[in-house]
């Protein structure tokens, strides 16, 4: 047995020896060079990591694994485009995972589909002015993008441009955009707030679907339809204010925001589709909106609690019937006060001094000030009430409550109000007449603001023999104070 093995092993060897000798070929070295477009050419350099593009004019589109420099792809740290690129083809770059910069032409007019998909080294996209367009999935996956600057030209965002961009927390949009594409941010869970541009129209599908750090979101009043769940699982968004001229709500746009307390629906909306806010904790949710709107009816259809608006203040807590009504409407439309939200004026709550001041500066005008000169330790350059405090001192409008605390938080005195109001009109003389309020003594530092007051129809006391100086006042008040003095004239 042994020897029949031996005979043929030698018999294989002389086969071998009378063969003609095979020689492979040797293994092709990756091209560093070639061409991407009509009037385009590419070089790579290995030590440096460079793509090199030179020439003009529009790149070609290419499909995943087939474009030129593939062999390069896991080496690609930076891409030099020439000044005369117009277009960047589909797929161009898609899978360049060491891509950290990138510095595009002005030249530049579109983007392509996947261009730069998966490329999770990006931090950071300046895209450049002339740029019209982006193709779909354009920067899907680029994890490590954290902002990006939308250029004036761009009017669309294509669908899934910006899909699983988790890292990304800043998008700076341009006021000519128009439309956001189906799931444009889907998956952007870093992203906190979002300000959508004057000009938008309408937001695609699942667009922002699954950004589990949006806190709030802020649309423009252009906008016309929100597409189906637009927001699904946005559990981060606690109030949602729709713009008036808002016609339709798509089906699950806010599906699973368990966080959700609140939404304004305006009147304009017409259409609100399926399930529109499922999920959403009936217990703690309340939809604001106005009485034979398409918001009470869906309200009523899913169970949800429904708060009425006025039609003429949009306030949840402010109705005609009450007192402070028409001189809320005048401080409002002249910018003198706004809400305490975008729903409730709060008429009730404690007016105060620093909210008084603010009314003041605003009546005026908002004038100039010194504003370095500052004699008070509580009132601080950061604080709204800063400005309007500093003009008021300057002023003779106020003195603090010593000479060097103003005490912004503290609640507004109905003899501080009408001081203040006295000083702000000169400080005239009361006329000659006798004194209706008990409370109110010719020893008191308010006793000729209160007579002036009362007087003059600013105020008629808390009764007719009461003024009640040390009671303090309401926002209410505030505002009824100031309409008898400036708005009735």
């Amino acid at each position: 047995m042994k020897k029949r093995i031996l005979s043929l092993l030698l018999a294989l060897a002389l086969l071998c020896a009378v063969l003609p000798q095979i020689t492979w070929p040797a293994h092709a070295e990756p091209a560093t060079s070639g061409t991407c477009g009509n009037n385009l050419t590419w070089r790579f350099d290995a030590s440096t990591g460079t793509l090199t593009i030179e020439g003009s004019g529009k790149m070609y589109d290419f499909d995943w694994n087939a474009q030129p420099w593939y062999a390069h792809m896991d080496s690609i740290e930076q891409i030099a485009f020439p000044a005369g690129l117009t277009s960047i083809g589909d797929w161009a770059f898609g899978g360049c995972t060491a891509l950290t910069t990138i510095t595009f032409p002005d030249g530049l007019t579109s983007i392509g589909s996947c261009a730069f998909y998966d490329c999770a080294g990006l931090t950071s996209v300046t895209l450049p002015a002339g740029l019209t367009e982006i193709d779909s999935s354009a920067f899907e996956g680029c994890a490590g993008l954290t902002s990006v600057t939308l250029p004036a030209g761009l009017t669309s965002i294509g669908s899934d441009t910006f899909y699983g961009c988790t890292g990304l927390t800043s998008v700076t949009f341009p006021a000519g955009l128009t439309s956001i594409g189906e799931q444009a941010f889907y998956g952007c869970t870093g992203l906190t707030s979002v300000a959508l541009p004057a000009g938008l129209t309408s937001i695609g599908g699942w667009a922002f679907e699954y950004c589990t750090g949006l806190t709030s979101i802020t649309f423009p009043d252009g906008l016309t339809s929100i597409g189906g769940g637009a927001f699904e699982y946005c559990t981060g968004l606690t109030l949602v204010t729709f713009p008036a001229g808002l016609a339709s709500i798509g089906s699950w746009a806010f599906a699973g925001c368990t966080g959700l307390t609140s939404v304004i629906i305006p009147a304009s909306v017409t259409e609100i589709g399926w399930s529109v806010f499922r999920n959403v904790p009936h217990e703690s949710f309340t939809i604001y909106g106005y009485k034979g709107t398409a918001a009470q009816d869906y309200a009523n259809k899913e169970g949800f609690k429904f708060v009425p608006l006025d039609p003429s203040s949009g306030f949840a807590d402010v109705k005609p019937k009450h007192y402070y009504y028409n001189a809320m409407l005048w401080a409002l439309e002249r910018g003198i006060t706004s809400g305490t939200s975008r729903v409730t004026f709060s008429p009730n709550d404690t007016c105060t001094r620093g909210q008084v001041m603010t009314f003041l500066y605003a009546a005026k005008g908002k004038p100039e000030a010194d504003w370095s000169n500052n004699p008070f330790v509580d009132v601080k350059k950061s604080k709204y009430y800063f400005k309007p405090v500093l003009w008021a001192f300057q002023n003779g409008i106020t003195n603090g409550v010593d000479d060097t605390h103003f005490q912004p938080n503290g609640g507004c005195t109905r003899a501080q109000v009408v001081t203040f109001l006295w000083a702000l009109s000169g400080k005239p003389n009361p006329k000659a007449g006798s004194n209706p309020f008990k409370d109110v003594k010719k020893s008191n530092w308010y006793y000729k603001a209160v007579l002036w007051a009362y007087q003059n129809g600013v105020t008629s006391g808390v009764d007719a023999t009461h003024f009640g100086p040390n009671q303090t006042c309401t926002r209410g008040q505030v505002v009824t104070f100031l309409y008898a003095l400036l708005g009735k004239k």
